[in-house]
């Protein structure tokens, strides 16, 4: 299968799933509501916001690894911290076929704390994530250089989202740090440890 049918594929079924509209529904109601709710004072302003692109190493509850890549972005308003965030996995491994690949789509409310330098924040929300995974076994250890090969499935999974960030902000547009994230389902529940970059207007 050509690369272009597998990503029109993964599109189309993502697409497929009733879940699609609501989750997009409810990123718009996610992002509209820190100025409509916590926003209602008398400085409706927003605090600060911010594209987050991170980079690092997923491990898998199924004792698989492999790289992730991403970007988020945050809305900061009166220590509140909400993100929207898509991440994309692909597994690493030798001599085994298919290779894992799926991808998280995330909503995460939170707060933080800073002394203007130094900031932690914690979040807890949702994961929708999708993908394909390997299944039952069909051939071990074939002889020459060929794979040892699986079945596969596609999947989709509604998680749990945690993150705990540590970051240096030495200038007001921008910051450095590490996030610990985690997605807890019931299908490929992950944990990762995130290189954060965030480029925006982090203090105020």
């Amino acid at each position: 299968m050509k690369l272009e049918q597998i990503i029109l594929y993964d599109i189309n079924s993502f697409l497929n799933f009733p879940s699609y509209k609501s989750f997009i529904i409810i990123v718009l109601i996610f992002f509209i509501s820190p100025n409509e709710s916590i926003g209602q004072t008398s400085n409706a302003k927003l605090d600060g916001f911010s594209i987050n692109p991170k980079f690092g190493l997923y491990k898998a509850f199924e004792d698989k690894e492999g790289f992730t890549g991403g970007a988020e972005l945050n809305v900061l308003k009166q220590n509140f911290l909400f993100s929207a965030e898509y991440y994309e996995f692909e597994e690493f491994v030798l001599f085994e076929s298919p290779t894992e690949h799926f991808n998280q789509l995330g909503l995460m409310v939170g707060k933080y704390n800073d002394n203007g330098i130094f900031r932690f924040q914690y979040q807890v929300g949702l994961g929708l994530m999708w993908g394909v995974k390997r299944t039952e076994l069909i051939i071990k250890d074939p002889p020459g250089f060929f794979n040892t090969q699986f079945e596969s499935k596609d999947f989709i999974a509604l998680g749990v989202a945690t993150k705990i960030g540590f970051k240096i902000i030495p200038f007001s547009f921008l910051s450095i740090g590490i996030d610990l994230q985690a997605n807890i389902n019931l299908e490929n529940t992950v944990f990762i440890p995130f290189i954060s970059v965030e480029i925006g207007k982090l203090r105020y």
